[in-house]
């Protein structure tokens, strides 16, 4: 998990680094973060389902646990994205007068 985690984070440098306009950096990691945690609620539920065919029911409530509060920071990530897209629109969208 850990390396896909860090394939990640190298594509948001890049995009990053490509990037002219600082003021969609926010966004741009934003949307990487909220892969990373995608990615990270399904290695999750994986492994829940795994713990719940062995009938590891303490290792699956461990799961569980985790399992919501990376879906409460996916859902904190999601109102964060939205105020930053709506400010990057703002930001390199030109005025028409």
């Amino acid at each position: 998990m850990k390396r896909a985690s860090m394939a990640m984070l190298t594509g948001a440098e890049h995009a990053l680094l490509s990037m002219g306009d600082p003021e969609l950096h926010d966004a741009v990691l934003v949307a990487f973060l909220r892969r990373i945690i995608h990615h990270e609620v399904a290695a999750y539920q994986s492994a829940m389902a795994r713990a719940e065919a062995l009938t590891l029911g303490l290792d699956r409530h461990s799961l569980a646990t985790i399992l919501a509060d990376k879906r409460a920071a996916d859902a904190e990530l999601e109102s964060i994205e939205a105020e930053v897209n709506q400010l990057a629109l703002t930001v390199s969208t030109p005025a028409y007068v």
